[in-house]
């Protein structure tokens, strides 16, 4: 794994594109670069084994993160170089998809898929590649290259690597390889203009180096002239690599050869000419192919050290790893801080495969600044971690507890606070239409809502578009093609309504022909499967009392009457509800509920019962549920009301629930919707003694 942070405008284009899911094969012009910029292998790519699958010219406008991509004419030009490799039609060649957009940290990361669209033919060292054009960072570049460069371009661009994980790097024919890609982008950038480049080495493996990694270094004081010691690993396939450099330019010095010492790995000595002050200075080496003449180059970290620091940091409180959360491909890593004179400072991650761990031969991730910290793209089964605190002269802690966790068994949530709501409310509906988390109504001390305020979830902010016709919260609702339905809920604290509201997303406009509920209800079940609103459960209030129900109904828009469904087992309210689906059919799970049930109830539309399924460990209501992949998330909640952080997973098909990781804030009646690989949950009511808090907070869970 890689601690290099350096500049690369390159894969900008990869993650921003994400978020629009656009694909590099639009049709359109792109503003401030020539059209048909000329791109041409030069013959050192070719007998280097490097063919341009392809390269675009890419402008995207940040405010809208809409997207323009055209192919360049010269790059287009030299898809020929098989009469094999154009396709006529690849709509799944090139897909880009937005996992976290961090708007506090300026900062995106996303999955990037490239297909080998021939029939017969093997890519090896397949890469992403994009070209410097502005001030943005790509924190995760796994080498850099001057590949199909542009005419002027002397920097060497960065590049993620697909199929790393293959040992022969091989991507077969109709075979595709997915990348995560982490970008900065500078605060107040409007518009990016780049270009990116998809290349891979045929009919092998490429003549220079593919990979200049594990760079270690001895102590580097601060005095003029001291010198320092430095090792790095640089693969060839050819095992040939014909010269490596570090360029040490930053130190006052130059480039400095290093000696191939055995096997990949190669040495030399380094010196700080200047006498720099403590720091980490950027460095890059070179690997050279001198039959080829092309060159791997790999940012490094170079430390000087403080003269004489030779202690390392002092565990603050917990030492190492507080806690690993194991989800289907990821863990989630928190850990305790360290302090030391040298500041800053950073953390090693050190992992492997199994329930051992030899740090000598260990996968380890440098430079982590904070924790948490996410370790992606694991395979399923035993990992066994350690985490050291490092100094800023290279000065690591000796800890050696491990910890070792389970990958695969099922799916855990990452949470991150999201810009906060600007109405502070519980007992609110909500849903995902049209790019946005919508918040519609709801209450706060006692006071019905009409608001109705929605999350841009690619630009992190919150606008309010219109208002509900009246005031009210704990119905029922959806959005089913552009359209919000509400059903049912409480005008006051007990006034509870049998109206129906059907609303135009776009301005509010109220549509005649709205539907009326078989009976006054607040607080039910609602879900949306296959174009069907189901309703389930509720209360009202008789004059003195809250009575539960287990009626349930349906609706399918446009028609405007309820039919009854199958009723609940129970009586009951408040509960989490959602639909799911299988290969056989479709769904709806029931969770909890008033007053403080651990039932859960499953039922397929049509059928005459609810089956009951495995109990939650304990009781809640005001508990909220999503369905995502074959899992039921079960989210907050209160019990004899305390609020609750708690979330809970549960696998449909083996009927067995797991803990996941705890929302940040306990709360319940709140509300939550899922896109399948984020779950957005806001406001609720939080308990504090005897009272009832209304919460504006947002909260997003990465699936993992």
């Amino acid at each position: 794994m890689r601690n290099v942070n350096h500049q690369s405008a390159a894969l900008a284009v990869a993650c921003v594109l994400a978020a629009v899911c656009a694909v590099a094969t639009l049709s359109c012009a792109v503003a401030g670069r020539p059209a048909g910029h000329p791109v041409e292998p030069s013959a050192s790519h070719e007998a280097a084994g490097h063919v341009l699958l392809g390269m675009y010219e890419v402008e995207i406008d940040l405010a809208t993160l809409s997207a323009e991509a055209v192919p360049t004419r010269g790059a287009s030009a030299h898809f020929d170089v098989t009469r094999f490799l154009k396709p006529p039609y690849c709509p799944d060649c090139f897909k880009i998809k937005v996992i976290d957009l961090d708007w506090d940290n300026l900062e995106v990361t996303a999955d990037v898929t490239v297909k080998n669209f021939t029939k017969g033919l093997d890519g090896y060292d397949v890469r992403g590649i994009v070209y410097p054009c502005g001030d943005f960072i790509l924190k995760n570049s796994y080498a850099y290259t001057l590949l199909h460069a542009p005419d002027g371009e002397t920097d060497p661009s960065g590049f993620r690597a697909y199929d790393t994980a293959d040992p022969e790097r091989k991507m077969g024919p109709s075979e595709s390889a997915t990348e995560t890609f982490i970008i900065g982008f500078p605060e107040g950038a409007k518009f990016v203009d780049l270009l990116y480049a998809i290349d891979a080495s045929w009919p092998d493996h490429c003549a220079e180096p593919y990979d200049i990694h594990d760079f270690e270094q001895s102590g580097l004081d601060v005095v003029p002239g001291a010198s320092a010691q430095v090792t790095v690993y640089v693969s060839d396939w050819q095992s040939d690599t014909s010269e490596v450099t570090i360029n040490t330019e930053i130190l006052g010095g130059s480039d400095v050869a290093l000696s191939h010492y055995s096997g990949e790995v190669w040495s030399g000595t380094i010196a700080n000419e200047l006498g720099v002050s403590p720091g980490t200075y950027p460095c890059m080496i070179t690997g050279l192919d001198q039959s080829t003449a092309t060159s791997l180059y790999q940012w490094v970290g170079v430390s000087v050290r403080d003269f004489g620091d030779l202690e390392p940091p002092v565990w603050d409180d917990e030492v190492g790893i507080i806690s690993a959360s194991p989800g289907l491909a990821g863990i989630l890593i928190e850990f305790g801080t360290a302090s030391d004179p040298s500041e800053p400072v950073t953390y090693n991650l050190y992992w492997a495969e199994g329930e051992t761990l030899d740090f000598g031969t260990a996968n380890k991730v440098k430079g982590i600044e904070a924790s948490p910290y996410f370790l992606r793209s694991l395979k399923a089964g035993a990992h066994t971690l350690c985490l050291r605190a490092q100094d800023l002269n290279g000065n690591e802690t000796t800890n050696d507890e491990l910890t070792t966790v389970v990958v695969g068994e099922h799916p855990n949530v990452w949470w991150k606070r999201g810009a906060d709501m600007p109405t502070p409310r519980g007992y609110a509906g909500g849903f995902l239409a049209g790019g946005f988390f919508w918040v519609l109504g709801g209450s706060a001390a006692g006071t019905m809502l009409d608001t109705v305020e929605r999350y841009d979830i690619a630009r992190g902010i919150w606008d309010s578009p219109w208002s509900l016709p009246e005031p009210r919260d704990s119905f029922g609702c959806g959005a089913l093609r552009g359209i919000a339905y509400i059903f049912g809920g409480r005008f006051s604290e007990t006034d509870v309504t049998d109206s129906c509201r059907v609303i135009d997303l776009v301005d509010g406009s109220v549509l005649p022909s709205s539907p009326t509920l078989p009976m006054p209800l607040a607080n039910m079940g609602c879900a949306l499967l296959d174009l069907t609103f189901y309703l389930a459960g509720g209360r009202h209030f008789t004059g003195t009392e809250w009575v539960n129900h287990r009626e349930a109904f349906c609706l399918t828009p446009p028609a405007t009457e309820f039919v009854g469904e199958t009723d609940l087992e129970f009586e009951t309210s408040m509960m989490a509800f959602a639909s799911g689906t299988s290969i056989y059919d479709g769904y709806l799970i029931s969770c909890g509920g008033s007053p403080d049930r651990q039932d859960v109830l499953y039922h397929v539309p049509g059928t005459k019962s609810w089956q009951f399924r495995a109990p939650l460990s304990t009781g809640r209501a005001g508990n909220v549920g999503v369905w995502a992949d074959g899992w039921f998330y079960t989210i907050g909640g209160d019990f004899g009301w305390t609020s609750m952080r708690i979330v809970d997973v549960y696998n449909v098909e083996t009927d067995t629930w797991y803990s996941a990781n705890a929302l940040g804030t306990p709360r319940a009646v709140a509300t939550a919707a899922t896109d399948g690989e984020f779950i957005y949950v806001a406001g609720g009511i939080q308990s504090v003694g005897p009272a009832l808090i209304p919460l504006a907070s947002l909260e997003i869970g990465r699936i993992y």
